[in-house]
């Protein structure tokens, strides 16, 4: 039952719905397109149930600063240490998101998300609703202010 639990939550269709939205959130006329290692990010701070319930609480017009305020020490690590752990599984999801058109991949880092209607599950909607707003919070910051900020390696 319990492997089932999280083989659900960590499927690669359910990765790239999360990097295409935090793509989406992130590009604008200003930044056309997203660096692939910033996306890096984004399945461990979603897929982290009580990182999740913090991106979801704080709000939109709010900053990655005051995210990163809000962690435990505890949660903090395990952004950095789930990068490292996802990162098989955010490459399956990037491919993925690529291969069904919601990703377009230029072969030099950059990411360009494709603009395309999707009526996923409500939970997957409101999931997709929180990459949205973590994409315009990376998009205020350089990559290596993320970098800093998150202290990822």
């Amino acid at each position: 039952m319990i492997r089932e639990t999280i083989k659900n939550i960590q499927n690669p269709a359910i990765g790239a719905y999360l990097i295409w939205k935090t793509a989406l959130g992130y590009c604008s006329k200003q930044h056309p397109f997203v660096s692939m290692h910033l996306l890096f990010l984004v399945i461990p701070m979603l897929l982290n149930q009580k990182i999740y319930q913090k991106v979801k609480a704080t709000k939109a017009t709010s900053t990655l600063y005051n995210l990163i305020s809000k962690l435990t020490p505890n949660e903090f690590i395990q952004i950095n240490e789930g990068v490292s752990l996802y990162k098989e599984l955010t490459f399956e999801s990037l491919g993925l998101a690529a291969r069904t058109g919601l990703i377009k991949y230029d072969g030099k880092d950059r990411i360009v998300p494709l603009k395309i209607n999707i009526t996923p599950q409500e939970v997957v909607r409101d999931m997709g609703t929180q990459g949205i707003k973590l994409g315009k919070w990376f998009e205020k910051l350089s990559l290596s202010q993320i970098i800093r900020i998150t202290m990822v390696k």
